[in-house]
């Protein structure tokens, strides 16, 4: 079981690592340095064994709640105090690493960045310069921007998306909880799991509620998991609570939970289909769409019931039957123009009719089905 602890050592050379609020803020607002030093430190010694370190980094908006003491949930308020906190955030680990001489390059994201090839491989190669010249790049949601419709949901799911687009060795996500347990570590006779192997049914896991600084979970980890374990990239959840939170995680199962991968990884074009899926947004479809698809057919509009969220053209959307995922695929119209569709008679020269781009919403050669 310890195997992988060796593999960390010989064969994981680039690892991503997300910080929640917490692991980096105080309670009540504002930068916590002790934390951060923590965290650091472990940083410095895997840049000093020669590995590559990339963050995800939360806690803009419950840093600038050090200074603004609003404890408002409007969108615009915590826009404006996540466009506050990114900069408070950066100084912080400027200054850790101003010894080491390691620059930090920041990076702020949004969907659309995933959606577009263009951005998706800019973004590819802007990580990979900066790993190049020895820098830490900082990534996190564009929050002071970002609303539904172009939201990534959390960052434990940025996490896998950058996981999957830097060709990450590892994924580590340091939380309040010393990885996955049986039920609630409150709860009594709630067991610490070690080592969960790939493929491993989780449905019985009782997850926990998220941080009150956050907007992730249990739930939201063990999503990020799912993404990433068929692509070959381990994933370990640690308690970052502990005296030197990255080298414990990646050094003692007691602090921690080690996700495994498949043992090969997944082709550039599945694993995006796999990690860039759009939050909140599905499709629903009849018997004999799901039929099709088995078939390696492509989706049309005239199998789908009904469209749930928000979605552009270009999105990955899941696909359900029957209360069961089938499917995801990229969509080739937007959630808008389906549900025009949905409520007219599909004649035949409907996509001339709606300019719509396709005669399918999800062609064949977009669609990942679920085993």
């Amino acid at each position: 079981m310890l195997r992988w602890r060796d593999e960390i050592n010989k064969n994981f050379n680039r690892i991503v690592i997300k910080l929640g609020s917490n692991s980096i803020t105080k309670t009540s607002g504002g930068i916590d340095s002790n934390k951060i030093k923590a965290i650091c430190e472990g940083i410095k010694e895997l840049h000093k064994e020669k590995k590559e370190v990339i963050l995800v980094c939360s806690g803009a908006i419950q840093t600038a709640r050090g200074m603004i003491k609003s404890k408002s949930q409007r969108l615009s308020q915590l826009q404006a105090l996540s466009s506050i906190g990114q900069n408070q955030v950066i100084t912080a680990l400027q200054s850790e690493f101003k010894t080491e001489q390691s620059p930090i390059g920041q990076i702020l994201l949004t969907h659309e960045d995933f959606k577009s090839s263009e951005r998706y491989f800019n973004l590819q190669n802007t990580i990979n310069e900066l790993l190049n010249w020895k820098a830490l790049p900082v990534i996190n949601e564009n929050d002071s921007i970002s609303f539904n419709e172009i939201s990534l949901g959390d960052n434990d799911q940025l996490a896998a998306l950058i996981s999957e687009n830097c060709n990450a060795d590892l994924l580590l996500l340091l939380t309040e909880s010393k990885g996955l347990y049986t039920a609630h570590p409150d709860s009594p006779g709630a067991e610490h799991i070690p080592f969960i192997e790939y493929n491993k049914d989780l449905s019985f896991i009782k997850t926990m509620n998220k941080s009150i600084a956050g907007r992730g979970g249990m739930k939201t980890k063990l999503e990020a998991v799912r993404k990433l374990s068929p692509l070959g990239v381990p994933v370990i959840i640690a308690d970052y609570r502990c005296p030197s939170p990255v080298l414990e995680a990646l050094s003692s199962s007691e602090t921690s939970s080690f996700f495994e991968a498949a043992p090969e990884k997944l082709n550039k074009k599945k694993a995006r289909l796999l990690t860039s899926v759009k939050e909140n947004c599905y499709i629903k479809i009849d018997k004999g769409a799901a039929q099709a698809l088995q078939k390696n057919k492509s989706l049309l509009p005239v199998g789908i019931k009904a469209v749930h969220g928000r979605f552009q053209r270009g999105d990955v959307v899941k696909v359900f039957h029957s209360r069961s995922l089938i499917a995801q695929g990229i969509a080739e119209f937007s959630s808008t123009e389906l549900r025009k569709l949905l409520n007219t008679d599909l004649s035949a020269d409907y996509p001339e009719k709606y300019n719509l781009p396709s005669r399918v919403f999800i062609h064949k050669n977009n669609l990942l089905q679920k085993k």
